[in-house]
């Protein structure tokens, strides 16, 4: 139960920011006249905190 709840809020957080880097960069993209992209390695480093910020979170709320 632990493992599934995380999972879900960072697959969610996860998606939100997804979309709001998307939207970002094609404002730039057209805007700026620049040529951008999201960077994969900066995206798994904070999905990876959330996860574990999450994890803890879930784990003192619900036990071991």
């Amino acid at each position: 139960m632990i493992v599934h709840r995380a999972c879900t809020s960072t697959l969610g957080i996860g998606l939100i920011y997804l979309i709001l880097a998307s939207l970002a960069k094609i404002l730039v993209v057209f805007v700026l006249n620049e040529d951008a992209g999201i960077n994969p390695l900066s995206t798994l480093a904070l999905l990876a905190i959330v996860y574990h910020i999450q994890v803890w979170r879930y784990r003192r709320k619900f036990g071991d």
